[in-house]
């Protein structure tokens, strides 16, 4: 082999040397950007999860105070309503659970008296107060406290629902036989 070959491999070899340094220096200010473009993203991430962990608290009190004020309205100073907030799969699921004093009930099982009924509707109420853009304040239901059992409870239950209507001026159009949820406003059809 000549001279002039080993001088020609030599230069196509720092010809190559230096294309690649350059890709590795173009490569590190990339990286560079890359790494700063993800700090930057996870902390406005944890800003953005602490807003929403602020606002889903905040909403969470509300919920739970209109539902337990119902409940204890009706049933009792022993019973609460609670969410239990959960992260799973990159979204938040809510388990919402009925208080006995410091007692979970499952609100499957814990329907006596109509507590699911009561739950169901005072949440109605509170979705229709809370939504964004407001809502006509209006509920209509198809004997929506069929399970509220008991003299007692169905005479609060009534009481309930027309302070909450008058209070809040929803209207409500509740189709029903029960002669305890009627109101002198009844309109019979």
């Amino acid at each position: 082999m000549s001279l002039d070959l080993y001088r020609k491999i030599a230069e196509d070899g720092m010809r190559e040397y230096n294309l690649a340094r350059s890709k590795l220096k173009e490569e590190k200010e990339e990286l560079l950007k890359v790494t700063r473009r993800e700090k930057a993203l996870k902390e406005a991430q944890d800003i953005i999860q602490n807003l929403a962990k602020s606002v889903q608290q905040k909403a969470h009190l509300q919920i739970c105070s209109v539902v337990t004020e119902c409940f204890k309205t009706i049933f009792g100073e022993q019973y609460a309503f609670h969410i239990h907030f959960e992260k799973r799969a990159h979204k938040t699921w809510a388990k919402m659970v009925f208080l006995e004093g410091d007692v979970e009930l499952n609100p499957k099982t814990a329907s006596a008296g109509g507590m699911v009924d009561v739950a169901a509707f005072a949440l109605r109420v509170i979705s229709i107060i809370l939504s964004k853009p407001k809502l006509r304040k209006l509920i209509v239901a198809d004997e929506p406290m069929k399970f509220v059992n008991g003299e007692e409870y169905q005479e609060r239950m009534g009481d309930m629902v027309q302070y909450l209507s008058d209070k809040l001026g929803i209207q409500m159009i509740i189709v029903t036989d029960d002669d305890w949820l009627k109101s002198d406003n009844d309109v019979k059809i």
